[in-house]
This record gives C-alpha cells, sequence and structure tokens, in this order.
C-alpha cells in the first residue's frame, strides 16, 4: 500500500506539487531549525543529527536529501523547481533506481559519462552529467574562521567509517578499524571522526572513538540543507582521510584535492525484514557490474599514500566526472531551459 501511493504521488506532477506544498506547511519549524544548525559548530554533533522533518523546496522530494537541490539552485541563483530527477551520488554498477525513471520530471542529474550509459540502457529522459555534487555547494565556515579552525586542529586526519541508511545497518569489525587509525595517528596532531547522522546515535560506536581521543564530528541529517556544504568544509580541513568502503565521499574528496585511502574491511549489511528493496532491485547484471566498479575502485585506493596518483584521478573522472564539472551560466541553461 504504502508503495502504490507513493508511485501515485511521484507520478503525477498536479499531485506531487500538491504533495510537496503541504509537507511545507506541516513542517514550517523545520525552515528556521535548518537556518539554526548553519550557525552549530561543525563538532556539536548531537544538535546536527537531531532528527528534523524534511521541508521541500524541490517538488522532487528525493531532491531534498543532502540539500542537493539547495546547492544547485543556489548555484544558478534560481528558487524555480529544478524539474530534474538528481541521483543522490554514487551509484555504482547498471542499476537505475525506478524512482528516477518514474518520477514525474524529464531529467535525470548524475555525475559521469560513464553513469549516463548506463541510465540511457534503461530509460529514454534527457540525462545531464554535471561532475561531483560538491563542487556546487558554498563553504559552510567562512574563510576567516576555517583558518582559525584549522591552526586548532594542526595536521588532521579524517575517518570515513562505512555507514547505515534506511533500512540497513552496516556492520564491520570497529576494533580492526581503530587499530588501523592508531597505526596513523602518530603523524598527525588531531583525528576527526566523520559519522552519518545514524550512525551517530550509536553511543557504543561514538565511545570507542572518543576513549581513542578522537573528536567527532557529522555532516548532519539527511534532511538539514546544510549538509553538503557542512561535508566540504570538514573535508577542506583534513590533510589526509581514510575510509573503509566505497562511497559518494570517495569522489568528493578527490575533487577537493586530498589524498585518501580505502582500508578494505568486510562490512556486512543488516536489512530490516519490512524491506528488501536494497537487495531485490538488482539483478545479475546490476549485481555483476555493482561488484566490478566497486573493485576497481577499491584497487585504486589500496595504498596508504599522500600522493594523489594519475590512476585515482582516472577512477574518479570516470565514475565522478570531474571533467563534467559546469559553469553557472551552462548548469542555468541546462536546468532551466
Amino acid at each position: 500500500m504504502k508503495e502504490t501511493i507513493k508511485n501515485i504521488i511521484i507520478t503525477s506532477k498536479s499531485i506531487n506539487i500538491c504533495y510537496a506544498f503541504i509537507l511545507r506547511c506541516l513542517h514550517k519549524k523545520s525552515k528556521i531549525e535548518i537556518k539554526k544548525r548553519g550557525n552549530l559548530s561543525i563538532f556539536d554533533y548531537q544538535k546536527l543529527i537531531e532528527e528534523i522533518p524534511i521541508f521541500p523546496k524541490d517538488i522532487v522530494i528525493d531532491n531534498n536529501y543532502y540539500g542537493l537541490s539547495d546547492c544547485l539552485k543556489k548555484f544558478i541563483n534560481t528558487k524555480k523547481p529544478l524539474n530534474s530527477y538528481i541521483e543522490h551520488g554514487l551509484f555504482l554498477g547498471s542499476l537505475v533506481k525506478e524512482d528516477a525513471i518514474n518520477w514525474c520530471v524529464p531529467i535525470i542529474i548524475t555525475f559521469s559519462s560513464h553513469r549516463y550509459n548506463h541510465i540511457k540502457k534503461k530509460c529514454s529522459k534527457k540525462i545531464l552529467k554535471i561532475g561531483p555534487y560538491i563542487h556546487y555547494a558554498d563553504d559552510f565556515i567562512a574563510q576567516k574562521y576555517f583558518f582559525e579552525l584549522k591552526q586548532k586542529l594542526g595536521k588532521t586526519l579524517l575517518i570515513f567509517p562505512s555507514h547505515s541508511i534506511k533500512n540497513i545497518e552496516i556492520s564491520f569489525n570497529n576494533d580492526e578499524l581503530i587499530t588501523f587509525i592508531k597505526s596513523k595517528e602518530n603523524s598527525f596532531e588531531t583525528v576527526v571522526i566523520c559519522l552519518y547522522w545514524r550512525d551517530a546515535l550509536n553511543e557504543a560506536l561514538v565511545n570507542s572513538y572518543k576513549k581513542c581521543g578522537y573528536k567527532i564530528t557529522s555532516a548532519g541529517h539527511i534532511n538539514d540543507a546544510n549538509f553538503l556544504s557542512r561535508l566540504k568544509s570538514i573535508v577542506k580541513l583534513s590533510d589526509f582521510v581514510i575510509s573503509n568502503s566505497v562511497g559518494t565521499h570517495i569522489g568528493y574528496i578527490n575533487y577537493l584535492k586530498k589524498p585518501q585511502m580505502i582500508y578494505k574491511q568486510t562490512v556486512d549489511y543488516l536489512v530490516n525484514k519490512n524491506d528488501q528493496r536494497a537487495f531485490t532491485q538488482r539483478n545479475k547484471d546490476d549485481e555483476k557490474t555493482l561488484n566490478d566498479e566497486t573493485s576497481e575502485i577499491l584497487k585504486s585506493f589500496a595504498n596508504y599514500s599522500f600522493i594523489i596518483s594519475q590512476e585515482q584521478t582516472d577512477i574518479i573522472e570516470k565514475y565522478w566526472g570531474l571533467s563534467e564539472v559546469k559553469t553557472k551560466k551552462e548548469l542555468s541553461q541546462l536546468i532551466l531551459n
């Protein structure tokens, strides 16, 4: 029933517009709360991860996640609906989400030519390649305060542990990850752990890092329009980044010219029994391309090195589309015309 209602909403533009309007009326306080969170420290993670109902500035509800629509609209200086479906971030393999295909807008926005080719085989919509979305986000921390904070932090090691998503809880050997961090931390003055908002609610996980003297940060709640801008400043404060799985952030880190590595770990996904879609949407070809593409990225970032290799840049170009980044004029013409 829930899926049926959703399909009615996303396939009818008039119903979609009404639904977004109703959500804006119901969640007026969220707009005020988002503005407040724009003034919080990136280390005030407990307030940043508090629940906040969605305040949709864009009629495609999913576009409002992570502040994606907000960033693009600010960049091209418009308040008009984008009339596009924005893929949330890195999608590996040939899977194209049904929502992207079925939503009542004529355009799909994605990163790269490689992803473009996957989407083109699944639908006839216009596809825009715009490169890493973080390019279009403002810096969350003003330049003056950024340099002050950087001086306090000194040489900084930033960690992105694998994160949970809706109805899927992740599990990995956290003690093993901490042991690896400890093997590198003496080269740095500060270690910062950036947790996804769902995982920052896990007190045991948070405390395991705090006991080691690490600072905790978060880009914020999924419905916080400051998310991408905050993430941009968090990455820019770092001198080296370690992740333990492939994710959208890998391309963003490279785009911001920060050296990084992926410490390969086994990550288990504990799926809510009421929502198996994350694993049932993919057919055999989708699974194979997912595994092949994930392995290619993992291999390129397997080594601990402060040098960003040409191989790594080529991989980021392939999956995140560095060369597809648009100017304000170019993006405006593509989306609004």
